[in-house]
């Protein structure tokens, strides 16, 4: 039961990371207005929150399912989401 309440986690923190993707903003003015007030050090930061507990979530499945567990995959998403925002 634990197993479907942790792929229900991580499946709402991907959705949390959609979410964040779909606000960032889209024009340079609109991200030169957010990095002058601040607002981009913070999205990056709440980011990396929502990616570190994808992580623990996918520790902790892997342990209650004996399946292997490897944070490249989570590695590469921050990497690819902040390249992406910048």
């Amino acid at each position: 039961m634990r197993v479907l309440e942790i792929q229900a986690e991580i499946d709402y923190l991907y959705f949390a990371i959609d979410e964040w993707q779909r606000r960032a903003p889209k024009s340079g003015f609109e991200k030169l207005i957010d990095e002058c007030s601040g607002h981009e050090q913070q999205r990056q930061v709440d980011l990396a929150s929502l990616v570190a507990q994808v992580n623990e979530r996918r520790k902790e499945y892997a342990q209650l399912t004996g399946e292997p567990y490897d944070s490249t995959a989570s590695d590469e998403l921050l990497a690819a989401l902040k390249a992406e925002s910048a």
